[in-house]
């Protein structure tokens, strides 16, 4: 059942309580094996793959929340939710913060993993976790690179490459940010 949460994920098109419930519900799922691997295990490899799997999960949400890789199907109501007159900035936050919830829950997540671990444990984890979005980044700019001449490498590619590095800079900061609290 565990591995069919993202087939379930696309049933609900992106919409819906239900696809965020399966999200945290995987998340959750996630927690309980990286929690008996440091109980029973101590095993760093598995350590790594519930890093991997955490990373991944940002992915996931994001799509779960349905949000997709263009400038056209951002959520732009997000900035027009809670306040009564408008501001740019606060606007601009808000839709931020709407479009990289998962990336910045998913970070303060590993922030709550690694609170009470050592400096070298915590170090080795966040590099771990931010080397999987820098992986992620660098094969979307070899994609890129390969398909430069496409018909639709504006209108496909370009997008991805952006939202994709937004993502790699946004969780590189986060991370910075949580290790030196």
């Amino acid at each position: 059942v565990f591995f069919a949460l993202p087939e379930l994920y696309i049933l609900q098109q992106g919409n819906g309580r239900a696809a965020l419930c399966l999200a945290y519900l995987q998340i959750f799922a996630s927690i309980v094996l990286y929690v008996k691997v440091q109980i029973y295990a101590r095993r760093s490899d598995l350590e790594l793959l519930c890093i991997l799997a955490c990373s991944l999960y940002c992915s996931q949400i994001f799509h779960a929340t349905g949000h997709q890789c263009q400038f056209s199907a951002l959520q732009y109501n997000a900035a027009f939710v809670g306040f009564e007159t408008f501001s740019w900035w606060r606007g601009f936050a808000l839709m931020m913060a709407n479009t990289w919830a998962s990336h910045i829950l998913v970070v303060l997540l590993m922030a709550v993993l690694y609170a009470r671990r050592g400096a070298k444990d915590r170090a080795t984890g966040y590099l771990a976790f931010g080397l999987t979005f820098s992986v992620q980044s660098l094969c979307v700019m070899v994609c890129c690179m390969l398909h430069g001449r496409h018909l639709m490498v504006w209108g496909v590619f370009a997008p991805k490459f952006i939202f994709n590095s937004v993502a790699l800079v946004l969780t590189d900061v986060l991370l910075l940010f949580t290790y030196a609290i």
